[in-house]
């Protein structure tokens, strides 16, 4: 029963796992208020800049040249208004921390960050979209939920004037690009923000004592490989420790990284990768690695601080989460690459603009200044945050990878997920995955595992039932896609 609990709750997070919910900067927190939080240096009186007209974005060239313009901004830097934004992100001050840089470059734009517990917020978005009012001017969506808005003209086409975000689209990841599209690819409903590639965290003292290499990039290389994969399971077995959380996950890390339909509505958790996966993972079942409770529970925190769980692969936020629970063990751990050769991405988030809103322009203005300014992302990927960038021309900044993780042992983990970003595959989001999950693929997958079924057999008879039970929806989708 608390593993179905624990996997229904990663269904709302990131249709995956419960942490990947906050890729893009959350938090676990699950306070029920709503709260308002409004700067006071976010006001019209901020006489920072003189803001003329479209001004362009600058980069600061890292090596103390002057200044050379990037790109210059969709909205008139003189625009005034006032706008709200929703944010899920309880007790976690990152986006009232960007005002005074923001009005710096807009002085004339008032924003209001209200945070929303996440299920409440999510839900209140797909009523007030579908009721016509009540929706914000922006709310912050996360991966797992986004398919629900992704239809309909619910949502601004940011595709279109005056955003025209196609200008962008070279700075962007084809995965950061794709997931933010409806299913047919012919709209951009959300602005691609964070991007969070999935990788490993591990205790170095615990790998080296045990005799594995404990520099990231040996590491990572050594765990790419499901013999060593296996090697290091039976070593922390034999020393009272565990390989995984869940017996399933390998194969839930994978699956992740395809989505559950493309944009014909052909179903994308079938193949060959997935059944090779699933034979190591029921072999790591038979072994008896897996510790089958979460790091997000009480016990599994205490596993974390008692060593027991060395280990555990998450999003590239979990630094800043693994500095939370154990914050005594700062310098002991690093991160590399997934796993036995698992590239994919794990949770993350987006800005979007109710087609309703009355101050789409200022709303937009906020969104874009947010993704592409440096100043911004100085916030984002502090320490503090940990929040990955989606745009490439951030990522080529020395400021930005040169940064280091005092958690991590000072190691230089930015540039690590940076390198990692470019390769996770584009997937589509729908509104039909959430029952795709929890109706039909975990209950096969924990039945296969329940069963040592045979892997591709388990597969097959999982797209049987997803095409059984949710037959009529995806037809009815194909039709309002005219396919």
């Amino acid at each position: 029963m608390k593993r179905w609990l624990i996997a229904m709750l990663s269904v709302l997070l990131c249709v995956s796992l419960l942490a990947a919910c906050t890729g893009g900067g959350g938090s676990s927190n699950t306070n029920n208020n709503a709260t308002t939080n409004t700067n006071n240096n976010n006001s019209n009186s901020n006489n920072n800049s003189g803001g003329g007209g479209n001004q362009p974005a600058t980069s600061s060239g890292d090596g103390g040249s002057e200044d050379v313009a990037a790109f210059e901004w969709a909205i008139d830097t003189n625009l005034s208004g006032e706008i709200t934004m929703w944010s899920f992100l309880i007790g976690n001050p990152v986006f009232t921390d960007l005002l005074p840089e923001f009005n710096k470059v807009y002085p004339n734009i008032k924003v209001n960050i209200v945070d929303i517990e996440f299920g409440e917020m999510h839900d209140n978005l797909q009523n007030t979209l579908a009721a016509g009012s009540g929706a914000p001017d922006i709310a912050l969506v996360e991966e797992g939920q986004f398919g629900r808005y992704n239809y309909g003209g619910m949502l601004e086409d940011l595709l279109q004037a005056p955003y025209n975000v196609g200008r962008l689209k070279d700075l962007i990841p084809e995965y950061n690009w794709t997931r933010w599209q409806s299913v047919d690819g012919k709209h951009l409903y959300g602005m691609p923000w964070d991007i969070t590639p999935i990788v490993t965290y591990y205790r170095a003292d615990i790998i080296e004592q045990l005799g594995f290499p404990a520099d990231p990039a040996e590491f990572g290389e050594y765990i790419k490989e499901p013999e060593n994969w296996i090697t290091l399971g039976d070593a922390l077995k034999a020393d009272g420790r565990f390989l995984l959380e869940f017996r399933d996950l390998p194969v839930q890390w994978a699956a992740n990284q395809y989505g559950y339909f493309n944009s014909n509505l052909e179903w994308q958790r079938n193949n060959d990768e997935l059944v090779s996966l699933m034979e190591t993972s029921l072999r790591t079942q038979q072994l008896g690695f897996s510790a089958e409770l979460s790091v997000y529970g009480e016990e599994g925190q205490q596993y974390l601080e008692q060593g027991k769980l060395p280990l555990i692969v998450l999003g590239s936020f979990a630094a800043r989460e693994l500095a939370n629970w154990v914050p005594d063990q700062a310098g002991k751990w690093r991160v590399t690459n997934a796993p036995l050769g698992i590239k994919g991405g794990q949770g993350g988030s987006s800005f979007v603009i109710p087609a309703q809103s009355k101050n789409k322009e200022a709303a937009y203005a906020f969104i874009e200044w947010m993704n592409l300014s440096e100043e911004a992302w100085k916030v984002f990927s502090s320490e503090r945050y940990s929040i990955q960038s989606g745009y490439k021309h951030i990522w080529e900044k020395e400021w930005y990878q040169s940064s280091t993780n005092s958690f991590l042992g000072g190691q230089r983990d930015i540039e690590l997920y940076s390198s990692l970003a470019d390769t996770i595959l584009p997937k589509r989001l729908t509104r039909l995955d959430g029952r795709a999950y929890g109706e039909i693929w975990l209950p096969g997958i924990l039945a296969a595992f329940d069963n040592y079924t045979d892997p591709r057999a388990a597969l097959q008879q999982i797209q049987e039932d997803i095409f059984t039970v949710l037959g009529p929806d995806i037809e009815k989708l194909r039709q309002e896609m005219g396919q």
